[in-house]
């Protein structure tokens, strides 16, 4: 439990706020569910897609949209630079003096290069939480108080860029009773009638924001593949919001492998979307830790991955899933089939992942551990 102090004790979480994804959604999670010894201030750097998100679920936030640096063509600059220093990070630190703020928590690489230097100025602590393998780089590594990793993977892939700093792995916070029991065989009914597909199609899944680090083409590659090798009526989703603008090229891509691809956007909650799915395969590489793999393991759909980033900790191959080489579309392809025709197996598969994600992933010891956390960065 948390040590009693005699306020309580403020938290601010920027976010840039421009895109609905997992970063975000974890750090709900645990806002969320904070006891009444914490106050929360999430504060929004851009009036985009997450401040409507936020309004309908009735969570409070503060809009410094106006507090940044732009540059001539508009796009905004982030991190502590000579160019931002005077026109970002200062008034950023005078905006967490003046309000009170104890503890800065950051999620994304451009919350973490603003608001580490502002935190450092006003003396305060700061968390800042990498998702995200691969090095970063700047001196702003060496300002935070604490680097919070997701993944064994991500905290022995950024551990040089952060010397002599406290690095802690926590998995992303899930509640598994929102995700355990799910009625699969209706949400499989359901999405095959609003595709208009036969009762005996199969459904193979691609479950991310639409980007070419998720590697959505192989995901087509791969589909181009099993479409060659069975004579299983199969169909391919997926499920994402466009991101980047790449959601064009990659229909177009499927076209010309001659894969009807049925792209269905981004849909909240996940459950059922992944419910629906006979199975859920995985392209990218380096994953700090799939949000959508840790849902689709907790809801008991089987997965298949790559052998890349944190993917290990979620499946072990034919155990929990199945792990195949990065970029390799004929191995993914003849995984997607041999999950096909042995259900037993896969389901024995998703199974075991569920068992095992549902005992790492408990909601209030992850809860706990962040409010011990705040407790000890103010004494």
């Amino acid at each position: 439990m948390s040590a009693p102090t005699s306020r309580k004790i403020k938290i601010a979480y920027p976010i840039l706020g421009d895109t609905l994804g997992g970063a975000y959604f974890s750090m709900l999670e645990l806002t969320e569910n904070l006891s009444d010894q914490f106050e929360r201030e999430i504060i929004l750097h851009e009036d985009s897609v997450m401040r409507p998100y936020l309004e309908e679920r009735k969570i409070p936030y503060v809009m410094l949209d106006k507090l940044t640096n732009k540059r001539r063509d508009g796009r905004r600059r982030w991190g502590a630079k000579p160019r931002t220093f005077f026109s970002l990070v200062l008034p950023l630190a005078r905006y967490i003096r003046d309000n009170g703020i104890d503890i800065v928590h950051t999620q994304t690489n451009a919350m973490h290069r603003s608001w580490t230097a502002a935190a450092k100025l006003a003396g305060r602590p700061h968390v800042w939480h990498q998702r995200t393998g691969g090095l970063p780089k700047g001196w702003e590594c060496r300002l935070p108080t604490v680097v919070i990793c997701v993944s064994d993977f991500v905290n022995e892939d950024v551990r040089a860029a952060f010397p002599g700093k406290r690095l802690i792995t926590k998995y992303n916070p899930f509640a598994p009773d929102q995700y355990i029991n799910q009625n699969r065989d209706a949400a499989r009914r359901d999405l095959l009638e609003e595709l208009g597909l036969n009762s005996d199609t199969k459904i193979v899944g691609f479950v991310s924001n639409v980007h070419p680090r998720k590697r959505p083409k192989l995901f087509i590659d791969s589909a181009h593949y099993i479409l060659q090798h069975t004579d299983t009526p199969v169909a391919f989703v997926l499920f994402g919001g466009d991101r980047s603008g790449y959601v064009r090229e990659v229909l177009q891509y499927a076209e010309e492998k001659q894969v009807r691809l049925h792209y269905l956007g981004f849909r909240s909650p996940p459950q059922k979307n992944l419910a629906a799915l006979d199975v859920h395969v995985g392209c990218s590489v380096d994953e700090g830790y799939g949000r959508s793999f840790v849902e689709t393991g907790l809801i008991g759909t089987p997965m298949i991955l790559t052998q890349s980033g944190s993917n290990g900790e979620i499946v072990q191959d034919r155990i929990s899933g199945r792990l195949v080489p990065p970029d390799d579309a004929e191995a993914l392809g003849a995984a997607v089939i041999d999950a096909l025709s042995s259900p037993e197996d896969a389901a024995q598969w998703a199974s075991n992942c569920q068992k095992t994600l549902c005992e790492r992933h408990h909601l209030g010891r992850y809860v706990s551990e962040f409010e011990d956390l705040y407790s000890e960065l103010v004494k």
